[in-house]
């Protein structure tokens, strides 16, 4: 008989519910996420998605939360465009890692936008308006040294750094 019953219990237990408390002056926010079709930056197209996934990834530069006028850097130290404005050049901080502890390279700045280009998914078409295209962007993006990356684009596209 307690061999029989041994395993109810066990199970029992195992399915019992937790609760916790909310602390005070906390906002809660509960938000379906079916709408997500992937995580990926450069297929992420969705509002979950658009929402979590600067959770997940570091950009080269963001807008100021207090002034979304301003450019803030994060894994940029400093971009400079061209006197003709068609050419951007950025400079990584030195100290910009990834969550392995590897590096940031100009090489993965490189893969990472020529991927989305090159996958042409949803958010592509950002990438587009630079003139960046799948049999372009090759040539579009280059390393300039270990720290420095530069992209061509038509002349509206660096003149928005400036």
């Amino acid at each position: 008989m307690t061999r029989k019953l041994l395993p109810l219990f066990v199970l029992t237990a195992l399915s019992a519910s937790a609760y916790a408390a909310t602390p005070p002056n906390t906002l809660v926010v509960a938000q379906g996420l079916d709408d997500i079709v992937s995580l990926d930056p450069a297929e992420a197209n969705e509002l979950s998605s658009i929402q979590t996934v600067p959770s997940l990834y570091q950009r080269l530069v963001q807008p100021d939360r207090n002034d979304p006028a301003k450019i803030t850097p994060i894994l940029a130290e400093s971009w400079q465009a061209d006197a003709a404005a068609k050419t951007l050049t950025i400079k990584l901080k030195s100290d910009a890692k990834f969550a392995s502890g590897n590096p940031l390279r100009p090489e993965d700045v490189i893969f990472s936008y020529t991927r989305a280009v090159t996958l042409n998914k949803s958010p592509a078409f950002i990438l587009n308006v630079l003139g960046w295209q799948p049999d372009n962007i090759a040539s579009q993006l280059k390393k300039v040294d270990d720290h420095t990356c530069s992209s061509a684009g038509p002349p509206t596209s660096a003149r928005r750094w400036r």
